[in-house]
């Protein structure tokens, strides 16, 4: 009779902490929803937000600051990173994007 009532307890907690969590995420997520600030760590020098996607393809190209060797750099890095994660290289360019 113990052994059946500390299942029943340890049961019992589980499903406790089960719906703690599933009411964490929905408030969460409800939170996030309403926010439609972004949150990009680092904070992008420019963002505009829009309607769509963005898709990462084997054409997307990373444009940085023409002689900044720096921003090279980290956009090097950042190609690297892509690769690692989707296994396309991303091309970086010097120069401004097209128009």
């Amino acid at each position: 009779m113990i052994l059946a009532s500390q299942s029943l307890v340890r049961a019992a907690a589980q499903a406790s902490a089960l719906m703690a969590s599933a009411a964490v995420l929905a408030f969460a997520s409800a939170a996030g929803a309403a926010s439609p600030a972004l949150t990009l760590t680092p904070a992008p020098a420019k963002a505009q937000l829009g309607q769509g996607t963005f898709a990462l393809t084997a054409k997307t190209r990373i444009f940085v600051a023409k002689g900044d060797v720096e921003a090279r750099g980290v956009a090097r890095q950042l190609s690297d990173l892509i690769f690692k994660a989707r296994g396309l290289k991303p091309a970086v360019v010097e120069g401004p994007p097209p128009a």
